[in-house]
């Protein structure tokens, strides 16, 4: 998804979701893995989150995280 550019699915990409980037053929501005977007406007957030646990089946295209706001 990040090759790609999707940025707006909610799991695997959705070739007809009509907010995804990668559907509209823009760039992303979401695509530093190590920060968290707002969804909607696609600007990161002024938080700081501490990964607290992650879930994910063998060969899963996604994965489940649990953040928490440490600041």
């Amino acid at each position: 998804m990040t090759r790609i550019g999707c940025d707006r699915c909610v799991g695997p990409h959705r070739p007809k979701n009509p907010q995804c980037s990668a559907n509209l053929g823009i760039p992303t501005q979401m695509n530093d893995p190590a920060l968290m977007y707002d969804f909607e406007t696609g600007l990161p957030l002024n938080t700081m989150w501490e990964l607290v646990e992650e879930c994910a089946m063998p060969r899963a295209k996604v994965v489940e995280r649990t953040y928490r706001r440490i600041k």
